[in-house]
């Protein structure tokens, strides 16, 4: 939800976060071809996974589309009200990142690697940990959207 901040520390970590899950992901896949990690032998998995993929990049997708919509109004608001519940944001704070694990883990169960799978998980640690907390922490202290932000974390969860 942090996607909405006029803030130049805060805009760094959008540009960074999802390279670093690429990046991620990319290193997660030639390892994986030097280290082949089977976890499975199911047929079931791998169409667990493209559909898990594609739920993914639906929710990373319409997340950014929304983002884009709250930035809009942000700055267009002269009352500085904010209607943070718009697309995947009325259901999770954090429908990007969300998206992001989902193709990670996705992408493990189609190919069958438990390094990408470890990976997925350690992006989402990451995520979690340090990421959003930092972004939380930004909009609570937000003095234009603290209010409004504070009374959106009650009634919605980070991530599920």
């Amino acid at each position: 939800m942090s996607n909405h901040i006029r803030n130049t520390e805060r805009a760094n970590i959008n540009i960074y976060v999802p390279s670093l899950f690429i990046i991620v992901m990319v290193v997660s896949l030639i390892l994986d071809s030097f280290f082949p990690s089977s976890m499975y032998s199911a047929a079931w998995a791998e169409k667990a996974g493209l559909i898990l993929i594609a739920l993914g990049s639906i929710l990373l997708y319409t997340a950014h589309r929304s983002a884009k919509t709250i930035r809009k109004d942000i700055r267009a608001s002269d009352d500085n009200i904010v209607d943070f519940f718009i697309g995947p944001y009325r259901y999770m704070r954090h429908p990007g990142y969300t998206g992001m694990v989902l193709i990670g883990v996705g992408l493990s169960l189609v190919i069958n690697s438990a390094i990408i799978l470890v990976s997925s998980i350690v992006f989402y640690l990451i995520a979690r940990t340090v990421v959003v907390t930092e972004e939380e922490h930004i909009l609570h202290e937000d003095s234009q959207m603290k209010h409004h932000y504070r009374a959106y974390t009650k009634k919605v969860k980070r991530f599920f």
